[in-house]
């Protein structure tokens, strides 16, 4: 189904195009590119990049990604995080491979990066405060977006502070 929708999109869009669908007009147009942003918006936040993370949030809001998406991503990873500090802290030698998703060990370098930034006790506040932020965001309707940008924005100049 989502294929088809794919499909279905990517041909509304080449209709009159005047012009071949290229690579970069299929990428624009698919959600692949949007959890490319939205991957790159919570590694940049998380690693201290703000520049980074503005960036790929612009071409979020761009596309109209939903505030609480991204609130969402930013839980998913916070809770990955928390799980991979327990995992240490109990003594397994690799960690990464059985969280979900897993740390591949390629990527195990900067995922342990941002472990030593954002201790357990800093992970369960970011928690609190995507729980605020989520309540603030459904509540405001219009203001998400600066909620959510507010959030992202603390987030990695915290992390850039710490690097």
């Amino acid at each position: 189904g989502i294929a088809n929708a794919e499909i279905g999109k990517l041909a509304l869009y080449a209709r009159g195009l005047g012009r071949p669908v290229s690579a970069a007009d299929i990428e624009a147009l698919t959600a692949t590119g949007i959890r490319q942003d939205m991957g790159a918006v919570i590694l940049s936040a998380l690693e201290g990049r703000p520049a980074d993370a503005h960036r790929a949030l612009d071409r979020l809001t761009e596309t109209g990604t939903s505030p609480i998406s991204i609130l969402r991503a930013l839980q998913m990873e916070t809770l990955r995080m928390l799980a991979a500090q327990e995992k240490i802290a109990n003594g397994d030698a690799n960690p990464g491979r059985s969280l979900r998703p897993p740390v591949w060990p390629n990527e195990w370098q900067a995922f342990r990066a941002r472990l030593g930034v954002w201790s357990p006790k800093r992970l369960m506040r970011i928690m609190e405060r995507i729980h605020d932020a989520e309540h603030q965001a459904k509540s405001a309707g219009a203001a998400a977006e600066p909620t959510v940008r507010m959030l992202i924005n603390d987030l990695a100049r915290t992390a850039e502070a710490a690097r």
